[in-house]
């Protein structure tokens, strides 16, 4: 009677597992993941603000509720509409000392039915930008996260022991033989 056994392993890696990058990348993985943490945790705190700034310490107003940048075109539409009310009063033979206040009041009724509504908009712009860059900051660290961790791939093993008996019959050299076997995975 015979009695065998065998046993086989195996281990597969994807990524940088088994090698000796691993713990590096798992370093910097683990300092990505507190990053992400700690930028949606002070959002959470303030979201409407980013980074301790409101929408208008990001992107002042300027004079005319526009932004900054647009100060220029606004008072060149300005200039040329009080140019135009005042011609127009010249014409008229009201252009006086006296009514050029009522020539720059007409200008400024002329122009304020174009610039409301976009006052309007830039003010929501202006209001919503600290929430968008913390979700556009949220979104950047969360990404990082996962390029980060998709680096460090996964592990696959398995073993296999197999048990087997027989026993010889006969003068002629026949065998049979049953076996039992196991096969673990993990």
């Amino acid at each position: 009677m015979n009695f065998g056994q065998s046993e086989s392993k195996a281990s597969q890696y994807s990524g940088l597992r088994g090698t000796d990058s691993f713990n590096a990348q798992a370093n910097r993985a683990s300092s990505a993941g507190q990053i992400a943490e700690d930028t949606t945790a002070g959002i959470a705190a303030d979201p409407l603000r980013f980074h301790g700034q409101t929408g208008q310490d990001l992107f002042g107003s300027g004079k005319y509720g526009l932004g900054f940048n647009v100060d220029p075109a606004v008072e060149s539409m300005i200039k040329q509409s009080y140019g135009l009310a005042s011609a127009a009063d010249a014409s008229a033979g009201r252009l006086t000392p006296e009514g050029a206040s009522a020539a720059a009041g007409s200008a400024i009724t002329n122009i304020l039915p174009n610039l409301i509504p976009q006052m309007m908009q830039f003010g929501q712009w202006q209001f919503n930008l600290p929430m968008n860059l913390n979700t556009y900051a949220a979104n950047v660290a969360n990404q990082n996260v996962n390029a980060q961790q998709s680096l460090l791939g996964g592990q696959g093993s398995s073993k296999a022991l197999s048990m087997d008996f027989g026993f010889l019959q006969g003068g002629s050299g026949a065998s049979t033989s049953s076996g039992a076997s196991k096969i673990v995975s993990s």
